[in-house]
């Protein structure tokens, strides 16, 4: 067995496993009522029980439940999306061009901020692009 293979597998919505708890608690209720039903019937004397069940063996009376538990199994794990590698989120990664327009009008080289409008505007504007970690500033 590869275990460097099992060592990869990972799920890419591994908050999603979480529905596990209401599927489980909504089987445990029916599971529950099943048996009641069945503790019901069994209190009939066996040659009348034989006449009023409709069916065969005890592994049909839950095959109802049974399915369920296995669809709701399947599609919990399929939602969580397993994965063996990991893809990077297309929301990730900001690779779009960076347009930036500044005012550069006679109002923005006022001195009623030290040094001016200008520069301050400038030293934002660098701040800015050196957070933003991609695209191409124009």
């Amino acid at each position: 067995m590869n275990f460097e293979l099992i060592s990869q597998f990972h799920f890419l919505r591994p908050q999603l496993l979480w529905l596990f708890i209401p599927f489980t608690l909504v089987i445990y209720f029916n599971w529950n009522d099943v048996s009641k039903q069945q503790r019901a019937l069994a209190r009939i004397p066996k040659h009348l029980r034989k006449i009023l069940e409709v069916g065969g063996g005890n592994w049909k009376r839950n095959l109802p439940i049974k399915v369920i538990v296995i669809a709701c199994t399947l599609a919990v794990l399929v939602v969580a999306g397993p994965t063996f590698t990991k893809q990077p989120s297309p929301f990730g990664e900001d690779k779009a061009d960076l347009i930036i327009v500044l005012d550069t009008s006679s109002s923005m080289l006022q001195s009623d901020v030290a040094p001016s409008r200008l520069a301050l505007a400038k030293f934002k504007l660098q701040d800015l692009v050196e957070q933003r970690e991609g695209g191409k500033p124009h």
